[in-house]
């Protein structure tokens, strides 16, 4: 009883590292069986939605998953994707994430809501 509670513990402590390595490798018969590029392109939304919902790696980095999974599955050229992340409204959102992060970071918030 107390190995198998012991295997409990490890798979448990380790199911971000599982969740991040067998979900591509679980759901690659769906490229290598179709092999279209909407086949493609569906493998890619399937591991950043299952990654995006049990958060084995942050949620930013999930969002930046197409940046390299697209060119490197052939799916659209590096500059293609990359103009759809650099859009106006998109760099004025990171860069009030970035201060937002370097508000709470340094307290800033506490001290303006003390006021």
């Amino acid at each position: 009883m107390l190995v198998l509670l012991r295997r409990i513990h490890l798979v448990l402590h380790l199911r971000c590292q599982l969740i991040f390595i067998l979900t591509p490798l679980l759901l690659l018969p769906l490229p290598l069986s179709v092999g279209t590029p909407a086949s493609v392109c569906g493998y890619c939304m399937l591991v950043m939605a299952i990654y995006w919902c049990l958060e084995p790696i942050p949620i930013a980095v999930t969002a930046c998953l197409p940046v390299f999974m697209f060119p490197m599955l052939g799916l659209l050229p590096l500059k293609q994707v990359v103009q759809n992340y650099m859009k106006d409204i998109i760099m004025m959102y990171f860069g009030s994430l970035i201060l937002a992060i370097a508000m709470e970071e340094s307290n800033l918030h506490k001290r303006v809501a003390y006021k």
